[in-house]
Protein backbone atom coordinates (compact mmCIF):
# COMPACT_ATOMS: atom_id res chain seq x y z
CA UNK A 1 0.00 0.00 0.00
CA UNK A 2 1.12 3.53 -0.63
CA UNK A 3 1.27 5.59 2.25
CA UNK A 4 1.13 9.73 2.11
CA UNK A 5 3.50 11.91 4.02
CA UNK A 6 6.54 10.20 3.95
CA UNK A 7 4.76 7.58 6.42
CA UNK A 8 5.48 3.62 6.53
CA UNK A 9 2.87 1.17 5.80
CA UNK A 10 2.83 -1.95 7.10
CA UNK A 11 -0.26 -4.69 7.27
CA UNK A 12 -2.83 -4.70 9.49
CA UNK A 13 -2.80 -7.14 11.68
CA UNK A 14 -5.90 -9.48 12.63
CA UNK A 15 -6.32 -10.79 15.66
CA UNK A 16 -9.35 -13.34 16.78
CA UNK A 17 -9.94 -14.14 19.96
CA UNK A 18 -11.28 -17.86 20.95
CA UNK A 19 -13.61 -18.23 24.10
CA UNK A 20 -15.79 -21.62 25.65
CA UNK A 21 -18.70 -20.74 26.32
CA UNK A 22 -21.00 -23.24 27.56
CA UNK A 23 -24.99 -23.17 27.79
CA UNK A 24 -27.49 -25.84 29.61
CA UNK A 25 -30.74 -25.99 27.99
CA UNK A 26 -33.92 -27.98 28.47
CA UNK A 27 -36.60 -29.85 26.68
CA UNK A 28 -39.42 -30.27 28.10
CA UNK A 29 -42.01 -33.19 26.39
CA UNK A 30 -45.49 -33.85 27.05
CA UNK A 31 -47.15 -36.88 26.36
CA UNK A 32 -50.67 -37.99 26.57
CA UNK A 33 -51.44 -40.95 28.63
CA UNK A 34 -55.60 -42.77 27.92
CA UNK A 35 -56.98 -44.44 31.38
CA UNK A 36 -60.54 -46.13 31.58
CA UNK A 37 -63.29 -45.06 33.62
CA UNK A 38 -64.34 -47.38 35.81
CA UNK A 39 -66.07 -50.56 34.18
CA UNK A 40 -63.72 -50.39 30.91
CA UNK A 41 -61.23 -52.34 29.82
CA UNK A 42 -58.25 -51.01 27.78
CA UNK A 43 -58.35 -52.86 23.89
CA UNK A 44 -56.10 -51.30 21.91
CA UNK A 45 -56.37 -47.94 21.81
CA UNK A 46 -60.04 -47.70 22.99
CA UNK A 47 -62.14 -48.47 26.46
CA UNK A 48 -64.82 -51.16 26.44
CA UNK A 49 -67.32 -51.72 28.68
CA UNK A 50 -66.84 -55.02 30.79
CA UNK A 51 -69.34 -57.76 31.43
CA UNK A 52 -69.19 -60.79 34.35
CA UNK A 53 -70.25 -62.50 33.97
CA UNK A 54 -69.80 -62.29 30.05
CA UNK A 55 -72.45 -61.80 27.37
CA UNK A 56 -73.79 -65.27 25.92
CA UNK A 57 -75.14 -66.20 23.01
CA UNK A 58 -74.40 -63.66 20.52
CA UNK A 59 -74.76 -60.48 23.07
CA UNK A 60 -72.84 -57.61 23.72
CA UNK A 61 -72.03 -55.69 26.70
CA UNK A 62 -72.99 -52.09 25.88
CA UNK A 63 -72.24 -50.84 29.35
CA UNK A 64 -70.86 -52.06 31.82
CA UNK A 65 -72.63 -54.61 33.87
CA UNK A 66 -75.40 -54.57 30.96
CA UNK A 67 -75.69 -57.24 28.14
CA UNK A 68 -77.59 -56.24 25.08
CA UNK A 69 -79.40 -59.62 24.23
CA UNK A 70 -79.84 -60.94 20.63
CA UNK A 71 -83.79 -61.64 19.59
CA UNK A 72 -85.07 -64.24 21.59
CA UNK A 73 -82.59 -64.28 24.72
CA UNK A 74 -82.82 -62.21 27.66
CA UNK A 75 -81.24 -62.17 31.31
CA UNK A 76 -78.39 -60.26 32.33
CA UNK A 77 -75.73 -62.58 30.79
CA UNK A 78 -78.42 -63.37 27.33
CA UNK A 79 -78.74 -67.13 28.62
CA UNK A 80 -82.35 -67.32 29.10
CA UNK A 81 -84.48 -67.86 26.28
CA UNK A 82 -87.73 -65.95 26.10
CA UNK A 83 -90.48 -67.25 28.10
CA UNK A 84 -92.98 -68.89 26.81
CA UNK A 85 -95.90 -66.39 25.06
CA UNK A 86 -92.75 -63.88 24.23
CA UNK A 87 -90.20 -63.12 21.40
CA UNK A 88 -88.16 -60.61 20.03
CA UNK A 89 -85.69 -58.50 20.85
CA UNK A 90 -85.90 -58.19 25.14
CA UNK A 91 -88.96 -60.23 24.69
CA UNK A 92 -90.76 -57.59 24.45
CA UNK A 93 -93.29 -58.98 21.84
CA UNK A 94 -96.09 -61.18 23.07
CA UNK A 95 -98.25 -64.11 21.08
CA UNK A 96 -100.74 -66.19 21.58
CA UNK A 97 -99.79 -69.39 20.28
CA UNK A 98 -102.17 -72.17 19.87
CA UNK A 99 -100.79 -76.05 19.55
CA UNK A 100 -103.17 -78.60 18.56
CA UNK A 101 -102.03 -82.36 18.47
Amino acid sequence: PTCQNGGTCSSPVTRVKYQRVYSTSYLTTYSTHQFCCSGYSQVGNRCQAVCSPTCQNGGTCSRPGLCQCLSGWTGTSCTDLCPQGTYGKDCLNSCDCKFSC
